[in-house]
């Protein structure tokens, strides 16, 4: 019921601003109606401005700056113009793809025949997000130096990476070149997926739009262009990993979730997110934190595993009611018949959890948590 509610307040709301805009730029340019034909045409845009860019960037952990430096400040009416389109038009194009995801949704348009696009729409918007956060590392100021840490520290959080990569920005000697020809490559490659899930995207829909009117696309270059000229991309100082920068100006379009990283405590008891790299490897409470979701993780995969094994292994050609009755009643009399307490035990057991004399005698963990037994009453 609240989410009927909530599809129809945001439904009555967008034939209200639907209205609106009609009346202003005409049924033709209305920019609601045409949000993903505006998709695709801010993804060329972003395209077109980033491939020259490319041209004057310079790739290294030395000379990454520099060049930005120079295109933005000495170029500034050619390659500073062509960043700051690169800039808004990315920002621009995730305000028209959440726009355009909430107005589907309001519209009841993610299930039955238009199911496919839905399910091919929602992870656009994390390639697009993907995509933009490898750019702001390419910058190598102050806000990518925020930026790099910040998600170092997430994906050291998932139970993925056995060593923290978050140990690479502790000083500048740690980085080399290959870092910044690796963002470029995941700056290229992401953009393209994200153009064949787009492709994909609009395969199931009769007569796709992927250009929008004429007039609306004027507009949209117009105000791209007055944006960038009275209101250049910023620049912050150089990325120094000596020090944490104070002020590095969040883009709200494609950062957003690194605000709420700085507010949101996990881990350990100062805030997760709060603790730097040399701070973080030695925090206890997080080196335990992490020990505790890798084994979780390893115990429920295994545990997984067995499960899968063992229905594939006992699952009957054909399923019958009598069948199962006669499985259930044969396992019972297997238990009642066990020949003593210690057998039957036995056969209650945990297929992967050892038990309590097995753990006794394994020897010690080579995790200083484990061996203080800490986790004896968890």
């Amino acid at each position: 019921m609240a989410v009927g509610m909530l599809k129809q307040i945001l439904r009555r709301g967008f034939d209200r601003v639907e209205r609106g805009l009609d009346a202003i730029f005409g049924p033709e340019s209305n920019p609601l109606a045409q949000l993903g034909a505006l998709g695709w045409f801010l993804f060329w845009i972003v395209a077109a401005s980033g491939i020259y860019l490319f041209i004057f960037f310079d790739t290294g952990v030395d000379a990454a700056y520099g060049s930005v430096k120079w295109l933005s400040e000495d170029h500034w009416f050619h390659a500073g113009l062509a960043r700051s389109f690169h800039r808004y038009a990315s920002d621009l194009m995730v305000a028209v793809m959440i726009v355009h995801l909430t107005r589907e949704f309001s519209r009841d348009r993610y299930r039955g025949v238009r199911w496919f696009s839905w399910f091919t729409g929602v992870p656009l918007i994390w390639f697009l997000y993907v995509s933009g956060i490898t750019g702001y590392w390419l910058v190598w100021d102050e806000l990518a130096q925020y930026v790099a840490i910040r998600s170092a520290e997430f994906l050291d959080w998932l139970p993925v990476f056995g060593e923290p990569i978050a140990r690479n920005f502790l000083s500048p000697a740690h980085l080399s070149s290959r870092f910044f020809t690796l963002m470029v490559f995941m700056h290229i490659a992401v953009p393209l997926i994200l153009l064949l899930v787009m492709w994909i995207h609009i395969q199931r829909i009769a007569h796709a739009k992927v250009n929008p009117s004429r007039e609306l696309m004027a507009m949209v270059l117009v105000g791209l262009l007055a944006t960038s000229l009275f209101l250049p991309a910023p620049l912050n100082a150089a990325a120094d990993l000596g020090r944490v920068p104070d002020d590095v100006g969040l883009d709200w379009f494609i950062l957003p979730l690194y605000s709420v990283m700085d507010h949101v405590p996990a881990g350990c008891s100062g805030g997760r997110w709060r603790c730097s790299p040399s701070c973080w490897q030695q925090c206890r409470g997080c080196r335990r934190s992490r020990h505790r979701r890798q084994r979780k993780y390893s115990w429920t995969i295994a545990t997984a595993a067995v499960v899968a094994s063992r229905t594939v292994r006992t699952a009957p050609s054909s399923w019958s009611p009598g069948r199962t009755a006669h499985r259930f009643r044969s396992r019972r009399r297997s238990i009642r018949i066990a020949a003593s307490p210690a057998e039957s035990a036995s056969a209650h057991a945990h297929p992967l959890r050892p038990s309590a004399a097995a753990r006794r005698s394994s020897p010690a963990s080579t995790c200083p948590d484990c061996r203080s037994g800490r986790f004896a009453s968890r």
